[in-house]
């Protein structure tokens, strides 16, 4: 009913004799069921409306036809050497309500009056005669036009799901298999859209223009769709699963098949949906499609439970640029947990160019369906940054008053390295034992306990070092060689999302220039030009400064004091046997460092690999005669978005299994051997290091103490004891 037929009938007038002749009047005899247009004469490119008599109807072979009288004089002035001129006639084949007539159409012509100067007569017919003598020279019919509508609806349909990963490895790529597999789920409140593809030239730029013709969202019943008007819109049902779309009753053209996500246009409170929350752009993007390079749609191509379309390389970028800019404060903005948060996180993608014919007539060994299309699409989680960090006790030097010679021949020693850090005990600037930093279990953050008489070091100086290490154990992500090259000449995202929507209005772009192929087929290889995305961040540390200890950047770590005797936070009482610790406050000192870099897995996260220290402790020891004890307690240290510049990854994604600058307590004091931090759940990217304690001397040589290193420094000797059972690993090979 959408659908108009126009048919154009020309009618050939010829003179055949050597004498001049005029044909001044024909007469055209049309099917019923036609609806007459216009009748013109072009010529050369000049085109000329001619004016129509109707008159009535007439028969022919017993049937009837209207009948239309033309006036031809002024154009078929005919002689020997200008003897042709041909006149059109244009019909619609459709009924007032729009519905098309169906079956054979028949057409017939006639010369009903001419003139010659000498009074010649036509030698093999007879004007108007029609009726009794349809064969002769002056009428003709038309051949026989036969209307049919095809059997076969057009039809395009799919569905939209969650690609899950194939493997979890740091620093690995990390993707799915472009496949919808049968663990994996269907995908509701997904937009789908059907939007047909006309490229428009206009001056000397061709543009390519989108008409929205059908609307859906995956899993629903019902679509809607613009009416031929183009005023309104109307809908009908279909029957789907969940995840599924279907479009149909579309008059041939070419499409696209566009998937919009993470929209809150589609917002559900009612069936209180989670999609919309789950699945957006800021956490989803297309999974792998190794035919995204193809400008035109081909189902053959594809598996039939494969992912049919990829990312919008400019939106996705636009989104990059958005993310990118969240400030310190309202970082949080990129945690998609309401509706309001999807306005600037939305993300759509699409398929290639699909052509769905006019007939279902194919080519002979053509086997494609041009009449019904499958397209599905896929989504997968966005590769992002783990980040781990790890805070020890990296070296210890007490310079008491006693005499301690170092230890300088350890060529017989092992050199046990735990998770990368290594231990150096110090003594009177002599290299010391290298051994394991102490491990931490739940409950236990672990201490360095030297035994030996406190007053003995009255006088003396104590140096406490720290090391970090932090490792990014998320996903490996790129960008585009186009990408990082117009990011090194100055240009903001914003910026180059802006030219890349002009390139995809332009006929031919193929995406990935800017995102890079690993952004859409990792199979595909890796651009040469593409580069790892980095995550930027800085350390915190809070460190207690009420004994008056002296905080010192050892380094080029370059920490410096950022904040000076604050109240900040809280930590659980003392005495851990308690339900509900009380919770209290302490003066501390906040450190920040400089703004840090790091890519996945095993990349080096600073010049060589070297882990990160930091003198915390600098400090001389006043005479503290018969003080039994000397404590440093541990303190927390937490990663931050950078305070400057910029706050999330080169791609726009967030830490995964933690949230930075979220830390809630900044230490768990007690002066027992075992610490309890129970009340206190450090998240990956929070540490609570190991607490020095100088004592007495217990006497004896069993000094185990699960996970806490026990320095027992004598006259001329320094050691290192982890339990009677570990010498043997750690000191005697």
């Amino acid at each position: 009913g959408a659908l108009q037929v126009e048919v154009i009938y020309q009618v050939l007038l010829n003179n055949q004799s050597a004498a001049e002749a005029t044909i001044n009047q024909i007469a055209y005899y049309y099917d019923t069921h036609y609806t007459l247009k216009e009748v013109y004469y072009d010529r050369n490119g000049s085109k000329t409306t001619l004016y129509d008599y109707p008159s009535g109807t007439q028969s022919i072979n017993g049937k009837n036809y209207a009948k239309v009288t033309v006036n031809t004089s002024s154009i078929a002035k005919l002689t020997d050497s200008d003897n042709q001129t041909v006149i059109y006639f244009k019909f619609i084949i459709n009924d007032l309500n729009g519905a098309l007539y169906l079956g054979q159409r028949k057409n017939w012509v006639e010369i009903t009056e001419y003139y010659t100067q000498e009074g010649l007569i036509d030698t093999d017919s007879a004007p108007g005669n029609i009726s009794s003598h349809p064969l002769e020279d002056d009428s003709d019919d038309a051949a026989t036009l036969d209307v049919k509508l095809n059997d076969q609806e057009r039809e395009i349909s799919g569905y939209v799901f969650e690609d899950y990963k194939e493997s979890d490895v740091a620093g690995g790529n990390n993707i799915g298999n472009g496949m919808h597999d049968s663990n994996e789920p269907m995908v509701n409140d997904v937009i789908v859209q059907l939007i047909e593809i006309k490229d428009v030239t206009v001056g000397n730029t061709t543009l390519r223009l989108e008409y929205i013709w059908q609307e859906t969202v995956s899993g629903s019943n019902t679509v809607k769709y613009v009416t031929s008007d183009g005023t309104s819109y109307g809908e009908y049902s279909v029957s789907n699963t969940d995840g599924g779309y279907t479009f149909k009753g579309f008059i041939p053209g070419n499409y696209i098949v566009r998937f919009v996500y993470g929209d809150d246009e589609y917002w559900d409170s009612a069936k209180n949906t989670q999609n919309i929350l789950k699945y957006n752009g800021q956490d989803y993007k297309s999974t792998v499609d190794m035919y995204y390079t193809e400008t035109e749609f081909e189902n053959s191509s594809y598996p039939a439970n494969a992912s049919m379309a990829r990312d919008n390389e400019a939106r996705r970028l636009e989104e990059m640029a958005y993310a990118r800019s969240i400030s310190e404060t309202d970082v949080s903005q990129l945690l998609i947990d309401e509706k309001s948060k999807l306005e600037d996180t939305w993300m759509c993608a699409e398929t290639s160019l699909m052509w769905l014919e006019i007939s279902d007539n194919k080519d002979e060994g053509d086997s494609r369906d041009y009449i019904k299309r499958n397209a599905n699409f896929g989504l997968i989680e966005r590769p992002r940054a783990d980040l781990v960090l790890e805070k020890h006790i990296t070296s210890l030097t007490i310079d008491a008053e006693q005499d301690v010679e170092a230890i300088t021949n350890f060529d017989n020693y092992d050199r046990a390295i735990y998770n990368g850090l290594m231990v150096n005990l110090i003594a009177n600037n002599g290299e010391g034992v290298l051994s394991s930093a102490t491990h931490k279990i739940l409950n236990n953050r672990g201490r360095w306990l030297v035994q030996m008489d406190p007053a003995k070091v009255a006088g003396g100086s104590i140096r406490i070092t720290y090391g970090y290490r932090i490792e990014n154990l998320g996903d490996a992500d790129y960008l585009g060689p186009q990408l990082v090259s117009q990011l090194n000449a100055g240009k903001t995202y914003e910026q180059i999302a802006n030219e890349v929507k002009i390139l995809t209005s332009q006929p031919g772009y193929i995406p990935g220039a800017y995102l890079g192929i690993r952004y859409y087929n990792v199979n595909g290889g890796r651009d040469p030009g593409e580069k790892e995305s980095s995550i930027p961040f800085q350390v915190e540390d809070y460190m207690s400064t009420e004994d008056g200890l002296n905080l010192q950047a050892a380094n080029s770590f370059a920490i410096a004091v950022n904040k000076q005797n604050e109240l900040v936070w809280t930590y659980p009482t003392r005495n851990a046997s308690e339900a509900s610790p009380i919770q209290e406050l302490e003066e501390v000192t906040v450190l920040q460092s400089r703004d840090i870099m790091t890519l996945y897995a095993n990349e080096p996260t600073y010049a060589n690999g070297d882990i990160v220290t930091l003198t915390l402790y600098d400090d001389s020891i006043d005479s503290i005669s018969g003080v039994k004890e000397i404590v440093y307690r541990s303190y927390a240290s937490q990663l931050i978005y950078p305070t400057t510049g910029v706050k999330t990854s080169d791609t726009g994604t967030l830490n995964k299994n933690s949230t930075l600058g979220n830390l809630q307590t900044v230490q768990s004091y007690a002066t027992l051997a075992s610490v309890p931090i129970s009340h206190i759940t450090p998240e990956a990217d929070e540490f609570i290091a190991e607490t020095v304690e100088i004592t007495l001397d217990t006497g004896g040589e069993d000094k185990q103490a699960p996970v806490i290193l026990i320095i027992s420094i004598t006259t001329g000797l320094a050691v290192i004891v982890i339990g009677i059972v570990l010498i043997k690993k750690f000191i005697i090979k």
